[in-house]
């Protein structure tokens, strides 16, 4: 999916870019759909890990462009007065969606299992309810409400960052902000095992927390991927392996530590 945004980065007109990315990211969910209909799942844990941690990185994206097509419409139409509401009730909308999910937010953030088999499996309802847009893009003999759910609170989390940039951006436009930041594109330049270094410290010291809650390896991991457009594959089989490495468990680590004692510090 990323490869296919890089086709539209080029793009100067931001309701040109976010409607491409809208329909790139509809053909792919589609496609999904085809594909998941066409080769059944072999057993329940397969299913649940498609439609718990694999499927909704795609479908949160759906959602995210949606919000931001919205809100560019918004900018080219309105004054600046009534952009700045509308900023500030898209980040109050945006904390409801958390708010009317709040048990199903910490389910999923916790990394619980106990219900993934009544939640992440075809056909089931369970976990929020869909609009009809929705209904008609996701809704078929392979949808899960529960992964859509998590999807749109996914995007309602990355929106959020966005708009509370936007909003410093637009009170302070002197400063530098993270305004526009998603829409950029960051690489991680070093391996899949350097980056589970990284986010297995976060994780053990508790330093990340989304919504007063540390945030687990899985979502830091989910984090990560969403930032630089990396797959790490299963984050924990990688993080099994740096543990046992005979010589050096923290590699990564160990030459970050080596470039702030020993490095130029920049001025």
């Amino acid at each position: 999916m990323q490869e296919a945004f890089r086709d539209t980065a080029g793009e100067e007109n931001l309701l040109n870019r976010y409607g491409q990315n809208i329909k790139l990211i509809k053909d792919i969910i589609r496609q999904l759909r085809e594909y998941v209909s066409a080769n059944p799942f072999r057993n329940s844990a397969d299913e649940i890990q498609y439609f718990k941690t694999q499927a909704p990185p795609f479908y949160s994206q759906y959602f995210y462009y949606n919000f931001l097509l919205n809100w560019e419409l918004t900018r080219l139409t309105t004054s600046k007065e009534r952009q700045m509401n509308f900023l500030e009730e898209e980040l109050v909308r945006t904390d409801q969606v958390f708010e009317r999910n709040i048990e199903f937010v910490g389910y999923c953030y916790m990394d619980r299992k106990e219900l993934d088999a009544q939640l992440f499996t075809c056909q089931s309802n369970a976990g929020g309810s869909l609009v009809r847009d929705e209904l008609e893009l996701f809704m078929d003999n392979s949808c899960c409400v529960a992964s859509i759910t998590l999807a749109r609170i996914s995007a309602n989390e990355q929106y959020r960052h966005y708009l509370r940039a936007t909003i410093q951006q637009i009170q302070n436009p002197g400063n530098m902000t993270l305004e526009g930041f998603s829409e950029k594109r960051f690489e991680f330049d070093g391996t899949n095992t350097a980056a589970v270094e990284l986010i297995t410290s976060f994780s053990r010291r508790k330093l990340i927390k989304i919504n007063g809650v540390a945030a687990n390896t899985k979502t830091l991991a989910m984090l990560f991927e969403s930032v630089f457009g990396r797959k790490l594959g299963n984050v924990y089989d990688i993080q099994h392996g740096n543990a046992n490495r005979k010589k050096d468990p923290t590699p990564f680590l160990n030459s970050l530590i080596r470039a702030v004692t020993k490095g130029d510090f920049e001025t």
